[in-house]
């Protein structure tokens, strides 16, 4: 494998997982998002997403970091090159409607 076809792999893996996220979000498909999410990243995403929701049920208020997001860019439609083409979710605001759906 060479770095041109290593490059080339990654990008077509974070285009299709910014497809997959897109339409996820656009049919409301919170739990199909939530497998896509865990699927990406269960190694570091997990363990803190399952702590503070563990938090807010003990303390029974919202964590004061709770503002503090972490954005994560998805391609629209069109031209991938393009900035205008891409809109962002926030996991913080993810992790929000996962604790408030469940």
């Amino acid at each position: 494998m060479t770095a041109k076809s290593a490059r080339e792999d990654w990008k077509k893996y974070w285009a299709e997982l910014a497809t997959s996220m897109e339409q996820a979000s656009n049919v409301g498909d919170i739990r199909k998002l939530y497998q896509l999410i865990r699927r990406v990243s269960a190694d570091t995403l997990e363990p803190w997403l399952h702590e503070v929701i563990g938090q807010v049920w003990r303390d029974e208020a919202v964590p004061d970091g709770w503002g503090s997001n972490i954005l994560v860019a998805v391609n629209r439609k069109g031209d991938k090159a393009r900035c205008e083409n891409y809109h962002s979710i926030s996991l913080i605001d993810f992790a929000a409607v996962l604790l408030r759906r469940f």
